[in-house]
C-alpha cells in the first residue's frame, strides 16, 4: 500500500506541475482519473495505470492479477519515475533553448 500511495503523490505532483491551473481538480481526483485526464505521455500513463491496478490488487484478499507480484509494482514505479524525470529534464532543456532563441 505504501508503494501505491507514493505513486499517487508522484503522479499527482507531476500532473500539477504540467497543469497548474487544475491543481485542485487533480488533488481531488482519483488516481486513475488523474492519470487518464492529465498524463499525455503514453508510457507514463501505461506504467502508472498498471502500477495503480497492481497496488490496489495487493489490498484485496483475492488477487485479480495472479501473475504479478510486488516486484512488478516496483519495476513499473521505477520506470514511471525514470520517464517523469526524463520529461522534466527535457522541459528544462526546452526552456533553455527557447530563452536563447528569443535573444
Amino acid at each position: 500500500m505504501g508503494y501505491r500511495k507514493a505513486l499517487e503523490f508522484l503522479v499527482k505532483d507531476y500532473a500539477i506541475f504540467l497543469n497548474q491551473e487544475d491543481e485542485d481538480k487533480i488533488k481531488n481526483a482519483s488516481l486513475s482519473s488523474c492519470i487518464n485526464n492529465y498524463i499525455d505521455n503514453i508510457k507514463i500513463r501505461h506504467l502508472s495505470l498498471a502500477s495503480t491496478w497492481l497496488g490496489n490488487d495487493e489490498t484485496h484478499y483475492i488477487k485479480k492479477y495472479q501473475d504479478y507480484t510486488i516486484d512488478d509494482i516496483i519495476t513499473f514505479i521505477d520506470a514511471t519515475v525514470s520517464f517523469i524525470d526524463s520529461d522534466l529534464a527535457a522541459i528544462k532543456a526546452e526552456k533553455l533553448i527557447s530563452s536563447r532563441q528569443n535573444k
